[in-house]
């Protein structure tokens, strides 16, 4: 789908109606909201609901962008980040959240839209990724006051 003279959203493919696409993003940093809000607007009158894979120019970043409605009709911009080389567990961690598996598929090999919404949703929901990062320090936290009192004998310095 050609969005203006210099950008186009390529289709790769399409679960239960719901589309993705690839966009080459003609710079070699990421675009940001006001430039992805356009394209959002470029799509909607296509497909209101869509998930976007942009690009940069040198392949050494990618942004993942699920554009949803909200229950107000307006449409939100969720998007999980990638840099080649770059640790990237979170990303890779909430994409892995969309897979489906063969029960969940009907006979013509496709999940309900509903089922490709919820998991999208779940999948760029930012509010598990901060209670997954707390979750995770305050494991770090234990582990590490409790060495630190193993060490010292001393509970109050080591909470400190």
């Amino acid at each position: 789908m050609l969005v203006s003279a210099t950008l186009t959203a390529h289709p790769v493919a399409q679960l239960s109606g719901l589309p993705v696409y690839r966009v080459d993003w003609p710079d070699n940093r990421l675009p940001g909201i006001t430039a992805r809000r356009a394209l959002q607007r470029a799509l909607k009158p296509v497909h209101a609901e869509h998930l976007l894979c942009y690009i940069t120019s040198d392949q050494a970043q990618a942004a993942f962008v699920w554009a949803r409605k909200r229950t107000d009709d307006k449409i939100e911009l969720r998007t999980l980040p990638y840099e080649v080389g770059s640790p990237a567990r979170t990303t890779l961690e909430r994409l892995g959240e969309l897979a489906f598996s063969l029960d969940e598929l009907d006979l013509y090999g496709q999940p309900p839209i509903t089922a490709i919404t919820d998991k999208l949703n779940n999948a760029f929901n930012v509010q598990a990724v901060t209670e997954g990062f707390f979750s995770d320090y305050q494991k770090v936290f234990a582990d590490l006051q409790a060495r630190l009192q193993a060490t010292s004998n001393d509970a109050a310095w080591a909470h400190y």
